[in-house]
């Protein structure tokens, strides 16, 4: 059996992925690809960072008995229900039933007035800017967009004119700027002014929600955002005035979420366990959408609301709060859709707790841990086919803790010990004991060292990556290389990305590389010498690295993408040279001390005006 060849063109996610948020799954044609390609049916695949369970799916589809492990407690509920079999009518009828008895309790608080006909209509969504104190005057001024100075993240003060900085002001609630709503008149979207009426409706929530919540004997969580966080640092938590999970709502959208989550869980015990599973799969899914981190723009999907398209806790000054009766209906119908997509793909669906029920007729199982330590036996796995964590691109436990916090109540899902999770800090200046390249490679080598143990002699570890951080790329390498396994030069190829994702917030900076390469690694017993690394070596990578990007280059204006693509045939058999020769991850720091492709592009290069591509700066 030869490697994978290149050429496979990404697909957009199938209706199973479009049911629940999960940061970065990887092109379910890809995985799938890849698990036919190293193995067989009714045979042992593992994934072992499972995250949002693609290589179950897949395997599961294509007859394969599948492990999925990953320590983040969302992602193994996400990639369980995702496989879990539901009665389909009782399901839709159970949604409806809640859909009616959540409209008799919450449908007039999203109503408005049409301005043409009079009369009373559902809200489509209603813009809101934060209200802060303006540092110089004292008084309180909006974080609107018609406020915005020049600079990026700075406002004007409406009462003395003064320039501030929005990410020390905290927000001290909020004000409405625009409702929108579909006129029954014209049938087209419309946006106005509130009117008294509105406000009104938006200040009773604010005035009396603890009385609300304690009348209806509703629950919400009240866990504060922890302050030794990565994503506190990065994303200014804390000083915008977001120290509890709640603070990311509305006072309005925190009732009709608290409603909502009472009446998905009411009389669950008497539930079947999948309908329980699947109705907090639902709940969880709509959560991504009615929270504060939702913004509207005109130039971009034709100004409807886009949620969470950053890997972060993105609060935007100006957002947007949503009805949720409309994304209670959205998040029903893809979840039917994906669930019967599921039913149409997979024909035998035994999840099992033991690795000796998976001989018999048990199809898969889904473990939360780490998978440094699994109670699989040598020499057993077929193939590894797996996506790890991208250094320090997505913090994705940190993250999930926006949905757990809310989950733990019913599921007893354990909030995780972060310690456990594989990935880099970014600010590690911050942090008190940050998880650095190093631990990153320790963590990435105790996991490589399992799956070398687990796989059959000559079975393939397969997975897709890409970072522009020369350091994360070397910690990847040596960590797989240290573990026992072989990479071979044909085993490299690349994969592009989805052009339909290729414009979400994080991967749209200037210039910004996209796709992934797959690695294909194989099991084989080779000894890796040790030497040290003369000061000619460093020149030698670093002028490596910088004639490849002249090269690709030279022949005209390219993308990050065609020149990081040249670059890493280039320089990973240098890589591969070092990781074998036994440099650490200190002397590699020394080695090459750019930390990033852009370092190195910026010393020789420049982008265009459109921002896309890139060309020699005329020095060269």
């Amino acid at each position: 059996m030869g490697y994978i060849p290149s050429g496979i063109d990404s697909r957009p996610h199938t209706p199973v992925y479009k049911m629940h948020r999960y940061f970065a799954r990887r092109p379910w044609n890809v995985m799938r690809a890849l698990i036919e390609h190293y193995s067989k049916e009714n045979d042992l695949v593992v994934d072992c960072f499972s995250g949002g369970g693609v290589t179950l799916f897949e395997g599961l589809s294509t007859r394969r008995k599948v492990i999925a492990v990953d320590v983040n407690p969302l992602a193994c509920f996400v990639t369980d229900c995702q496989t879990t079999y539901t009665d389909l009518q009782v399901y839709d009828q159970t949604m409806k039933e809640i859909r009616k008895k959540f409209l008799s309790q919450t449908g007039l608080h999203y109503t408005t007035l049409c301005r043409t006909t009079g009369i009373e209509i559902p809200i489509r969504w209603l813009e809101h800017a934060y209200n802060v104190n303006c540092p110089k005057c004292g008084e309180s001024t909006l974080l609107s967009n018609s406020n915005k100075a020049g600079k990026n993240g700075e406002y004007v003060c409406s009462h003395c004119t003064t320039t501030f900085a929005s990410v020390s002001t905290p927000r001290i609630g909020s004000t409405i700027v625009s409702v929108i709503y579909t006129c029954p008149s014209s049938g087209k979207r419309v946006a106005h002014p509130p009117t008294k009426l509105d406000q009104e409706k938006a200040c009773l929530f604010d005035t009396e929600f603890d009385d609300m919540i304690s009348s209806m004997q509703l629950w919400y969580p009240t866990e504060e955002i922890p302050s030794n966080w990565d994503r506190q640092h990065e994303d200014s938590l804390h000083r915008k005035g977001f120290c509890h999970f709640s603070d990311l709502f509305t006072k309005r959208l925190l009732y009709h979420n608290a409603v909502l989550f009472k009446l998905m869980t009411k009389d669950i015990s008497s539930k079947d366990p999948s309908l329980k599973k699947m109705l907090l799969f639902t709940f969880s899914a709509i959560l991504r959408y009615t929270n504060n981190m939702l913004y509207s723009t005109p130039n971009w999907m034709d100004g409807r609301p886009v949620a969470w398209d950053k890997h972060a806790y993105w609060t935007p000054n100006q957002f947007v709060e949503v009805n949720p009766m409309e994304y209670f209906d959205k998040r029903h119908k893809a979840i039917l859709s994906g669930l019967k997509f599921q039913q149409k793909s997979i024909k035998r669906n035994v999840k099992v707790s033991k690795f000796e029920d998976l001989v018999g007729k048990g199809t898969h199982m889904v473990v939360t841990g780490s998978s440094h330590s699994l109670e699989i036996p040598d020499n057993s796995v077929s193939a590894v086919i797996t996506d790890p964590p991208y250094g320090s691109n997505v913090q994705y436990g940190e993250l999930s803790h926006f949905w757990l916090v809310w989950l733990n109540r019913e599921l007893d899902l354990e909030l995780f010990n972060l310690e456990e999770e594989i990935l880099v800090n970014r600010k590690k200046k911050a942090l008190s004991s940050p998880k650095t390249h190093e631990t990153y490679k320790q963590g990435l080598s105790s996991v490589y060292r399992e799956m070398y143990r687990i796989l059959e002699p000559g079975g393939i570890m397969s997975f897709t990556f890409n970072s522009k951080n020369f350091e994360t790329w070397f910690s990847l390498i040596k960590s797989v290389l240290d573990s026992g396994f072989i990479l071979e030069q044909d085993a490299i190829i690349y994969q592009k990305p989805i052009d339909n994702y290729k414009n979400t917030a994080h991967s749209r900076f200037d210039g910004t590389a996209q796709g992934d390469f797959i690695y294909s690694f194989k099991k084989s017993h080779k000894g890796n010498s040790t030497k040290s690394i003369a000061n000619e070596d460093a020149e030698s990578i670093e002028n490596l690295i910088m004639s490849s990007i002249k090269r690709s280059v030279i022949s005209g204006k390219q993308s990050t993408e065609a020149i990081q693509v040249q670059l890493m045939q280039d320089i990973m058999p240098a890589l591969v040279a070092l990781a074998e020769d036994g440099v650490s991850m200190e002397q590699f720091k020394r080695l090459v001390k750019g930390k990033s492709l852009e370092t190195y592009l910026s010393k020789v290069c420049e982008l265009t005006e459109d921002l896309k591509v890139w060309q020699l700066r005329d020095f060269v």
